[in-house]
């Protein structure tokens, strides 16, 4: 997943957090495991939004347009997984919901 890290090798700015027990409860969400593949926590994922160049990035960096990649991560350790669209909308409905309730 190198294209999800930053020039300086740190994560992308957080979209939001997801606990969990709110993404066993959306059957979308299946295909995300309960437990942290990477370290085994099992409290929360954080949710990432990330524009990527295609192409050579020195020439063709404004001519060729970004794609948008969606991503969540564990808060703990290096774990990283990429999120089709309707993932990431609802990944990004529970987190929104999360931060009006202040659990993020």
């Amino acid at each position: 997943m190198k294209e999800f890290y930053n020039k300086d090798h740190s994560k992308p700015t957080s979209q939001g957090t997801a606990l969990i027990n709110q993404i066993k409860e959306s059957p979308l969400l299946d295909r995300i495991n309960p437990t942290c593949e990477g370290c085994g926590q099992n409290h929360s994922y954080l949710i990432h939004k990330k524009k990527v160049y295609e192409g050579n990035k020195n020439f063709f960096r404004l001519l060729v347009p970004r794609k948008t990649r969606y991503y969540i991560s564990c808060p703990q350790c290096s774990f990283v997984m990429e999120l089709d669209y309707d993932e990431y909308q609802a990944l990004k409905i529970i987190a929104d919901q999360n931060q009006i309730r202040g659990k993020s």
